[in-house]
């Protein structure tokens, strides 16, 4: 099954994002390596980063994933952007922990920006 181009640009960025979250994890083991969450929390990442790419470009949880962020306002962006970026620098990390798994972390997050989005720009919404 191929995937759509707009899944796979959205699909890319977030496991890019996941990446870049374990790499900031690791520098912040470097800067306090009194707290060994930091490098846990990485080594999450790093997991998460690889299931992600083996996940499926045609699991249903991709094209959800997709379908929030395009139809997102510029002004809603910023507000899923930090939603996203919460939930990847908790991962491993907070007393929630990782989640296990590549689909259960975007089904989490998928979920979280669906609430998300649906709180905002409500005028545009109406119409």
């Amino acid at each position: 099954m191929h995937e759509a181009p707009e899944v796979g640009r959205f699909r890319a960025t977030l496991i890019g994002n996941a990446d870049t979250s374990a790499g900031w994890r690791y520098r912040k083991a470097r800067e306090f390596p009194w707290d060994a969450r930091n490098v846990e929390s990485a080594k999450s990442l790093r997991r998460l980063y690889a299931a992600l790419n083996e996940l499926p470009p045609g699991n249903e949880l991709w094209s959800r994933y997709a379908a929030v962020w395009a139809t997102a306002s510029d002004d809603d962006c910023q507000r899923l952007a930090e939603i996203e970026h919460e939930m990847l620098h908790a991962y491993g990390f907070s007393f929630r922990g990782a989640s296990g798994s590549a689909e259960r972390f975007l089904s989490e997050l998928v979920s979280a920006l669906e609430r998300g989005s649906a709180g905002l720009s409500p005028a545009a919404r109406v119409n």
